[in-house]
């Protein structure tokens, strides 16, 4: 959604309608033409190109990791709030900590939220320390909103793939256009990861 504005700009002549997904995104399309799925499966009738790596990094304010210091730092997460999801996980805290190889003391409260979307605003607000993950949280590191809370993050050997409706030159003409566009922000999230200078751990 924060690329929104640019995506109408670009493909004005063409109208979008949005089908959300509550919790993870699997399953088929339906009626819709294009969808983002976690390591989508070739399936006759569809066109699956991979996206980004799911890549998931702690993020918190930058106010608030001025104050508390990073979660990988000499006080740990000790003085962070961390921030769960209800419900299960690919890469709860108590993993992603284990996998990233951390040390520091690990005695902090934890809040938990049932939408993905209310742990990253409680993020951006300085009330706790949030796994993101990076396609989703990109946008508001880009603007300041959300800085690493950590130097390790951690990339899945699974990507996020679009999935179109239609074998390889079969779909519409508008929705080919908007394929494009989108393949083209996320080379961008490439880029913008790489230049971060962040330790990327695989798992």
């Amino acid at each position: 959604m924060p690329r929104f504005h640019e995506l109408q700009e670009a493909l004005s002549d063409i109208s979008l309608r949005f089908e959300l997904i509550h919790g993870e995104p699997y399953g088929p399309l339906e009626q819709a033409d294009l969808g983002l799925r976690h390591a989508a499966k070739p399936r006759s009738g569809l066109t699956i190109t991979p996206l980004v790596p799911e890549t998931v990094i702690p993020v918190c304010s930058p106010d608030d990791l001025a104050r508390q210091g990073p979660i990988d730092g000499p006080r740990g997460t000790a003085p962070h709030p961390l921030a769960l999801l209800t419900g299960p996980m690919r890469v709860p805290w108590d993993v992603f900590l284990e996998l990233t190889h951390h040390e520091g003391p690990r005695q902090g409260s934890r809040g938990e939220f049932s939408d993905y979307a209310l742990p990253i605003q409680s993020a951006i607000k300085g009330q706790c320390v949030g796994l993101g993950w990076w396609h989703v949280v990109a946008s508001q590191i880009e603007a300041g909103d959300l800085v690493p809370a950590g130097a390790r993050i951690l990339r899945s050997r699974d990507d996020y793939h679009l999935v179109m409706l239609g074998g390889e030159g079969q779909s519409r003409e508008p929705v080919r256009r908007v394929q494009d566009w989108l393949l083209s922000e996320f080379r961008g999230l490439h880029r913008q990861l790489a230049a971060m200078g962040v330790e990327v751990l695989p798992f």
